[in-house]
């Protein structure tokens, strides 16, 4: 039965038991079945395949050529998805042995390795997070502190971005993202699916997981233990070089949480940019409501015994992972197993406590039972495995060495051109052939070598090669945060491409420019060729001379006693130190005298400068202009409006010159209640501005001149309204008396809603000004509110969630105006309410509406309205044709309403023999009826409603 058509009879069913099963449609020919382009990807990886061993040609081992026919199979199969990418990952396992690249105990080998054992220990731990809501409490805590009032799709973003990098800086990438994506994704749970989903939320969810999967890299650049590359470096730097200064976690630290910081901020701009819409905000308002989700979080109660537990053992696993392998100095635990015990050993370890450990909800229960295990994610596991054969593969094979050998052509390149290319090479290998630490264990001893040769220090390649490793955002498999994302489903191939590509280009941007900057200056990289022994010599010559002098002073002292070529030495802070004979230390020790002269002469001149430069600015300050006080700028900013308002056919140039001034003034006014990046807002400011603005109708004429304003200036209109509605002169709130004496403002304000460019702004001024109590009920009164049920649903996304999000403020604000309003307007509201939103065709209107009447006869306040609704058939038809619905959300939304109907002690007889026709129907119906995460309060409110409706009887 159509949801909604429905009869007349109280006793006809409602709630079919199964729908009527479509006719299948007819079958095509055997031929048209086979040539598809489905098909045809399935033939692509094994005809590349081919198509390389017998025409490639390798100076190296036969294995080599094999290897790169098998990565073009399997790549071919993953970008094109022809078949299940975890079954493309298993294609190592046969193709291996079958072309002489390794056996099959080997390759099998790298499909469990303690990287692997991480994940799965981890993977469990997340599924015991996901148990006990844990990850949705932190969820909640996270969107509360970061979704701002209204929503900021921005700073909710940044917050979950800044959580998953921190947390990245002392734990491995992938458990970080293994650990944050559940909690993002719960985020997201708030959020409509489906093909109704509207584009900014698609987008805000793509944003997101796009954030945790590639925040994890970049806040683990940041320390030594954050990624494992960076301890590759470290060691591979140490044993080729033991008698230089060792790279410890401070230095590291130094220099790596300045870049991870701004790739970081890179991350976000991008993210916002590509994913976050302008009309981002109100599209989330909807389902993001700060008050909503702080009554949800308190539904959750205080934390049990099992959710203390649980994090007592993440907790655990942390500090394990984070102590197991300090520095050289401090060893940490793992030296006691004299390195035998990893990662995936502190992992599966915790993993097995969880079904030791009771949960004293039950007797006998554990926290973890096997049962739950069956949802690991295994298609991450064999991506993974896949990943590091693959490592190992194109190692063993020596398609390595093949490869290596096309980096020759660095010996040629500019100095400054060495970190972009070394960094663009080793993130190209990484995303194409090879996991981070592959490549790290790859490249960097090839770097080393090829340092020597191009005589540069050996950490200009070094560095960016490793860290160059870990920009592997492109591809799913190129690194595992990017299969975490990706399984997500949230994301699909192109979102990874555009925006890795774009966070790559910036990555290798930022390491090229603190390369030679930053990284010179904490590890002495401009030093020279041979930078131990000139480090030595310069500092000797430091200690003897007492080097003091800018570069500067030192290469005009240089040019006068030496010529250019002691200069440009010196300057360079004695580069040619290092190939320095006793001839040029016999000509240098004659310098001191005069660069002693030299430096003295200097310091004077550039001392006079500087004085002469401190007296003309004060001279500059005797003739500054008075600053302007707030109340000036409100008066200004009230004579511009004036001229705005009646100066239509003046002068074009002049018009535009006053329009420039006025929106410079409504900007002015935004600083000063706001504040800006300087200063904090001052009270006393606030207070005689606001004193100014309602002295008289400057609200008034900035409401109506709005529309002549640009885009930038009426936002900031918007903001300084919103503002000054809160700001309170002598205990009061000046703004609601004039609001009282200016009623006939919101008639233009709610009529906005019909100018699509002003919608938005109109309407968020209006949802500042029903905060107070007389407007409130002046628009709830006013003839205007029958039309918030068209407005609610025009076709412009933005503005129709604009007007629900005001229409919601409205009804659940003011609670005894509401319920006062709701008794007297009975009829009509609810007949609106039910036909133009519970009813309405549009996914998102039946959700927000069906929440929002739960919101509203939940509330105790309207207890006589409620039990008017629960009495009526008509509505008992909507609500169970509501639980019919596809989407679990509405489904869920629904019953808290339909459970009033259930728990309703006066039932009159009509609803009882709906219910009693219905009771096997929905006995079933709620018998299957469960919530994505366990839910023991959802849990006890069915099971009451599942008793009262067993328990009925027909009535006459």
């Amino acid at each position: 039965m159509d949801g909604d058509q429905y009869s007349d009879d109280p006793k006809s069913p409602l709630l079919p038991v199964s729908d009527p099963i479509e006719p299948s449609s007819s079958s095509t020919s055997p031929v048209k079945s086979l040539a598809t382009l489905k098909n045809f990807y399935v033939l692509l990886g094994p005809l590349l395949c081919a198509v390389i061993c017998i025409c490639v040609r390798f100076d190296g081992p036969v294995s080599s050529r094999n290897m790169l026919a098998v990565l073009a199979w399997v790549f071919a199969w993953w970008l094109t998805e022809a078949v299940p990418m975890p079954i493309t990952s298993m294609a190592p396992l046969f193709l291996f042995p079958l072309l002489g690249i390794a056996s099959a105990d080997s390759v099998a080998h790298s499909y469990m390795d303690d990287v692997i054992t991480l994940v799965l220990g981890s993977f469990i731990l997340v599924l015991a997070v996901e148990r006990y809501n844990i990850h949705k409490r932190l969820a909640l805590n996270i969107t509360i502190r970061f979704c701002g009032d209204p929503v900021n799709p921005p700073l909710l973003l940044l917050g979950i971005c800044v959580t998953t990098a921190f947390v990245s800086m002392w734990m491995h990438n992938v458990a970080c993202a293994v650990m944050m994506m559940p909690v993002a994704t719960g985020i997201l749970q708030r959020l409509p699916v489906g093909p109704t989903q509207p584009t900014p939320v698609r987008n805000f969810c793509k944003a997101v997981v796009l954030g945790v999967a590639f925040g994890a890299p970049v806040g683990g650049i940041s320390t030594l233990t954050g990624t494992g590359v960076n301890l590759i470096l470290v060691a591979m730097w140490k044993r080729s070089y033991p008698e230089a200064n060792p790279i410890g976690f401070n230095t590291w630290f130094f220099f790596g949480f300045p870049l991870a910081l701004l790739i970081f901020f890179a991350l976000w701009a991008i993210l916002c940019l590509l994913y976050l819409s302008r009309g981002s905000s109100q599209a989330l308002a909807a389902y993001l409501d700060k008050a909503h989700l702080k009554r949800e979080l308190d539904l959750l109660g205080p934390m049990a015994f099992a959710e203390k537990m649980v994090l007592a053992v993440f907790g655990m696993m942390i500090a394990l992972w984070m102590t197991r392998s300090i520095t050289d100095d401090i060893p940490g635990w793992g030296a006691l197993f004299n390195g035998r015990a990893g990662d995936g050993t502190v992992s599966v370890m915790m993993a097995t406590l969880l079904f030791i450990i009771p949960n004293k909800k039950q007797k006998g229960e554990k926290l973890m039972d096997w049962n739950e295990c069956k949802k690991l994610s295994w298609n991450i596991i064999l991506l993974l495995g896949a990943g590091f054969a693959i490592a190992d593969g194109v190692q063993s094979s020596g398609l390595a060495d093949v490869l290596s050998e096309t980096l020759g052509f660095l010996e040629q390149a500019p100095y400054l051109a060495i970190a972009p290319a070394v960094c663009l090479i080793s993130a190209i290998i990484t995303e194409f052939i090879t996991s981070n630490d592959g490549t790290a264990t790859l490249l960097l001893p090839l770097l080393i070598q090829l340092a020597k040769t191009m005589k540069v220090h050996p950490l200009v390649l070094m560095i960016p090669g490793a860290i160059g490793s870990q920009f592997a955002f492109m591809i799913p498999t190129s690194a595992p945060t990017n299969i975490v994302g990706f399984t997500t489903g949230h994301i699909d191939f192109p979102d990874l491409i555009k925006t890795g590509l774009l966070l790559k280009i910036a990555g290798t941007a930022i390491l090229s420019l603190l390369m030679p900057t930053l990284g010179a200056y904490v590890f002495g990289t401009n030093e020279g060729v041979q930078w131990l022994r000139g480090r030595y010599v310069a500092t000797k010559l430091a200690r003897v001379w007492r080097f003091r002098a800018s570069s500067f002073a030192t290469r005009n002292a240089c040019e006068y006693e030496g010529g250019k070529e002691a200069s440009s030495s010196l300057h360079v802070g004695w580069i040619a130190a290092c190939n320095m004979d006793s001839t040029l230390y016999l000509h240098l020790k004659a310098v001191p005298q005069r660069l002693s002269q030299q430096t003295v002469l200097l310091d004077t001149t550039a001392t006079a400068n500087v004085c002469d430069k401190s007296s003309s600015a004060k001279m500059k300050g005797l003739f500054k202009s008075k600053p302007r006080t707030p109340v000036d700028i409100v008066r200004q900013t009230r004579d511009l409006l004036i001229y705005a308002d009646r100066s239509p056919d003046s002068r074009e140039s002049k018009r535009e010159e006053k329009m420039a001034e006025l929106c410079k003034n409504i900007r002015e006014l935004k600083s000063t209640l706001y504040g800006n990046s300087e200063s904090e807002p001052v009270s006393e400011a606030c207070a005689q501005l606001t004193q100014e603005f309602f002295r008289e109708n400057t609200l008034r004429l900035l409401i109506t001149c709005l529309p002549k304003l640009n885009l930038e200036a009426r936002k900031d209109a918007t903001q300084v309204v919103a503002n000054l509605q809160r700001q309170q002169v002598h205990s009061r709130l000046i703004a609601s008396d004039y609001l009282e004496a200016n009623l006939d403002l919101m008639d233009i304000l709610i009529a906005g809603y019909e100018n699509t460019d002003m919608a938005l702004h109109y309407g968020a001024m209006l949802r500042e000004c029903i905060r107070h109590q007389t407007v409130a009920r002046y628009v709830l009164e006013s003839q205007h509110m029958k039309n918030f049920f068209n407005y609610i649903q025009l076709p412009n996304f933005d503005i129709a969630a604009d007007a629900a999000a005001t229409f919601k403020e409205l009804l659940t604000r003011h609670k005894s105006t509401v319920a006062e309003f709701l008794s007297k307007n009975y009829d009509w509201f609810f007949a609106e309410y039910n036909s133009k939103l519970l009813e309405s065709t549009n996914y998102i209107t039946r959700r927000q509406a069906v929440k929002l009447l739960g919101d509203i006869l939940l509330d105790r306040s309207n207890s006589a309205v409620m039990t008017r609704y629960v009495s009526s058939r008509d509505n008992l038809r909507i609500l169970m044709n509501l639980l019919r619905e596809s989407s679990k959300s509405i489904q869920i939304e629904a019953f808290h309403v339909f459970k009033l109907f259930a728990a309703n002690q006066n039932k009159p007889p009509d609803i009882v023999n709906i219910l009693v026709a219905n009771k096997s129907k929905l006995l079933r119906l709620f018998a299957d009826f469960k919530t994505d995460k366990e839910d023991e309060q959802f849990e006890a409110d069915k099971a009451q409603v599942v008793k009262e409706i067993a328990a009925l009887e027909p009535r006459e």
